[in-house]
């Protein structure tokens, strides 16, 4: 057992005169994890405890004299957490947030090295904490290294915010029969639908996601072979990867039950249902070259951009902000899609070109016209034909699916009064 004198505001004691404050005793579990008291836990969260506000600290000039003493408190924390063993440093850095975790790695070569030797760990806990939260199976979740973890998490913020934007649209349109005409309490009663609403239309989301994600791979990585065909031969090759969705769905997303394939067909329908309400149907392009569509936008960018594009405060006139803006992104699109085909072995490193091959990007043909290529993206499937193969050759019959005003009622129904919801004409078009 190491024992280390420390002063109650989180630095060990030392002979420096400018920090001071009443002493106590903090016990640092030793290699084995024992403590007296034989609750090891509790020595992980006091050495936290003490170390996440160390690596929120503000280090900006000029330095005034606390700022000084948060520095040399720092440095002490720090050092106190490089002497830890192996064991239960890493037990520490799986209870620090990502942010905290890009801070800690850009404090000193030592503090990066340590991180990087525990990425592998570190990794699998945030990939278990993502699949806790949202409700999904951890192993359709690529987080390789941290900083794919932060885009992943980015990303998934995104699709949350367009999961709570369809939520609040359709619960101001519910009513129950039977219930109070009181504001307040309809107003209660619609937030607590709202929520239930919005958890199942994010885990649908994210399973969207992470389909979209591979149908982008799909079709970028595949120019270069079709980059023989002229415009007229390119736009008739309707369903040329649907056996490539399949197999996706039958590798990567076997765990999927009946149910899964419902709400996710339902959710999908809902989106496309209140991007028309909201005057960005799927068929609506940017004024600007290269006239992006916004089936385009879903399959190239994801739900992500949609979380401006369909905010309540969002006007027309901002929408056409966005689609230029994301048109202009496509029509420069020279998306730096690493080829995994010459992916070396994985080194789990924070940074995430280490160990690929930097001079290879999936193929973009410049020759293609932008025409050829929206009608071209027009013809691929979205979802529905591949999934319902993957279902019908899983199950061997065809899931019943359901309207999407159904749907919405059995998601938000919990008592058994809601059995006389009412869901209003939430799909209706917004005024101009």
């Amino acid at each position: 057992m190491n024992t280390i004198t420390s002063i109650s505001n989180g630095e060990p004691a030392s002979n420096h005169s400018n920090i001071s404050g009443p002493q106590a005793q903090v016990s640092i579990p030793s290699s084995h994890g024992q403590t007296p008291s034989g609750n090891p836990s509790s020595n992980y969260l006091q050495l936290l405890s003490r170390i996440a506000p160390a690596l929120r600290a503000p280090l900006t000039s000029p330095r005034s004299q606390t700022e000084m003493e948060l520095d040399i408190r720092t440095e002490r924390i720090l050092h106190l957490l490089l002497l830890q063993p192996p064991e239960i440093r890493n037990q520490v850095l799986q209870w620090l947030d990502p942010g905290d975790l890009l801070h800690l790695r850009a404090t000193c070569h030592a503090m990066h090295d340590f991180v990087h030797e525990s990425e592998r760990a570190i990794c699998l806990s945030l990939r278990e904490r993502i699949a806790q939260k949202h409700d999904i199976s951890d192993a359709i979740i690529n987080v390789p290294d941290l900083s794919a973890f932060f885009r992943l998490s980015r990303q998934y913020d995104c699709v949350c915010d367009v999961a709570t934007i369809t939520a609040e649209r359709i619960t101001r349109f519910l009513k129950c029969i039977g219930h109070s005409d009181d504001k307040s309490a309809l107003e209660t009663w619609r937030a607590r639908k709202s929520l239930r609403l919005q958890k199942k239309l994010v885990r649908s989301f994210i399973y969207l996601q992470i389909y979209l994600d591979y149908l982008v791979d799909t079709i970028t990585k595949n120019e270069e072979i079709l980059s023989h065909l002229d415009d007229d031969e390119y736009t008739t090759l309707h369903h040329v990867f649907d056996l490539d969705q399949q197999q996706f769905l039958t590798n990567q997303m076997a765990s999927l039950t009946e149910r899964d394939f419902i709400d996710i067909t339902a959710a999908l329908a809902i989106f496309k249902s209140v991007c028309k309400a909201r005057c960005v149907p799927f068929t609506f392009k940017s004024h600007m070259h290269p006239f992006t569509s916004v089936r385009q936008i879903l399959v190239y960018k994801g739900l992500a951009p949609f979380a401006k594009m369909l905010a309540k405060d969002t006007g027309l006139a901002q929408q056409d902000v966005l689609l230029r803006r994301i048109s202009r992104e496509i029509g420069q699109f020279r998306r730096s899609f690493l080829n995994t085909s010459v992916q070396a072995e994985s080194s789990y490193s924070i940074h995430p070109l280490e160990g690929y091959n930097r001079n290879r990007y999936a193929y973009f043909d410049p020759k293609r016209s932008s025409k050829a290529r929206d009608t071209f993206i027009s013809h691929q499937d979205i979802w529905d034909r591949s999934a319902r193969a993957f279902m019908m050759r899983k199950l061997g019959r065809y899931p019943t699916l359901q309207s999407s005003t159904t749907w919405i009622a059995n998601v938000v129904a919990e008592e058994e009064r809601d059995s006389h919801i009412i869901v209003g004409p939430w799909d209706m078009p917004d005024r101009g």
